[in-house]
This record gives C-alpha cells, sequence and structure tokens, in this order.
C-alpha cells in the first residue's frame, strides 16, 4: 500500500466512506480500522439498502474510496 493510501485512510478512520468492490457493489460504512491488506467498515449498507454491522474487505478488491462526511 502506498503512503499516500495509508496517510488518506489515516485521515478516512471514523469517517463514513463508501468503496466500490470487484463485482460491482458498493458499500458505505464507518472506516474504524485499516492494515496493509484489510479495511473494516462498521454500520454499513449496502447499494441495495442491506444493511449490516461489519465488514472486512480485502484492500487489493477494492476499486475506489470515497469520503463521504
Amino acid at each position: 500500500m502506498s503512503r499516500l493510501t495509508i496517510a488518506k485512510l489515516q485521515e478516512y478512520t471514523e469517517h463514513h466512506i463508501s468503496v466500490l468492490v470487484e463485482g460491482g457493489e458498493v458499500f458505505t460504512g464507518k472506516l474504524k480500522e485499516f492494515d496493509d491488506n484489510v479495511l473494516v467498515l462498521d454500520d454499513i449498507v449496502d447499494s441495495r439498502g442491506n444493511k449490516g454491522k461489519e465488514l472486512l474487505v480485502s484492500f487489493s478488491n477494492v476499486l475506489w474510496v470515497v469520503l463521504e462526511d
């Protein structure tokens, strides 16, 4: 993971973000934590309105990240 990516994700921690994963699904939630391989989002909603408590997603499967707030 690049230094810029790490810096941005550190800024985004505890903020709501949206991520597009391979397969075309968009998830929105609060970025709880991350490491070189995984993002963890809390209180997530997918693009169809389905809700969940937590999402673990491999960073290699993320196509883009948007800061929502």
